[in-house]
């Protein structure tokens, strides 16, 4: 399979990687922590919305192309938030929404991984 640079995909298998799990959830929970109520108000607006879409389309092809539309960027937007944290940077809840600044790559993003492989 190309595009895994000049080692191929054969060669990244073959590289040994430690996967430390305790300390990636550890470093997240450590994250959530500084913010726990703009993550959690965030997750309920997004839930909101998805609601909201679903109630106002009443089409499954509808609703997955709005919310297509949309999950790009909020989805950047809460990895925005995340990464500030991590940088100890002073978060607004308007971060969580940054992500539309950039929505026509993020919805490009969205679009291709969501695309079903060939």
């Amino acid at each position: 399979m190309e595009g895994y640079g000049s080692t191929g995909l054969e060669g990244i298998l073959q590289k040994s990687y430690t996967v430390k799990i305790s300390q990636y959830i550890g470093s997240g929970w450590k994250t959530f922590k500084k913010n726990p109520g703009g993550f959690v108000g965030f997750t309920l607006v997004a839930f909101l919305i998805n609601i909201a879409i679903a109630i106002v389309s009443q089409s499954v092809t509808l609703e997955s192309f709005i919310s297509l539309l949309i999950s790009g960027p909020l989805n950047a937007g809460f990895l925005i938030v995340a990464f500030k944290l991590l940088k100890n940077r002073d978060t607004t809840f308007g971060d969580f929404f940054r992500g539309f600044n950039n929505y026509l790559p993020l919805f490009l993003v969205s679009l291709v991984s969501s695309s079903p492989p060939r």
